[in-house]
């Protein structure tokens, strides 16, 4: 492989961190929303696709560097960041719920692979 360990761990981090900004966007138009404002739907779509992206080029880096649970973990994050968003579409909080716990699953079993593996 071409890339030293430094260069694949920095792509990694920068997709984590895109999805972590994305993520804010999401929660920040959440909040404008409970506060009675209408919903900032580009907000909320915009940090949806930062999302997804980020931990898109995180799994796509950190794929070939780790074990199958680390793939499971970026599909569980993913999976739970649709389901959030159309929990939040549809305002049913036990969706919104579910999506939160199937995200938070994957994102954790996507750390404890990276500890294991680095």
């Amino acid at each position: 492989m071409s890339e030293s360990p430094d260069n694949i761990s920095d792509g990694m981090r920068w997709g984590s961190r895109l999805a972590v900004v994305g993520v804010l966007f999401a929660a920040l138009s959440v909040a404008v929303s409970a506060v009675g404002i209408d919903s900032i739907a580009l907000l909320y779509w915009a940090g949806i696709l930062l999302s997804i992206s980020g931990v898109a080029g995180a799994a796509i880096r950190g794929a070939q560097y780790f074990s199958i649970h680390y793939a499971g973990g970026v599909i569980s994050t993913m999976a739970g960041v649709f389901v959030t968003g159309y929990g939040i579409e549809n305002q049913t909080h036990l969706t919104m719920l579910v999506g939160v716990v199937v995200f938070v699953v994957g994102a954790l079993g996507v750390v404890a692979d990276t500890q294991r593996s680095g």
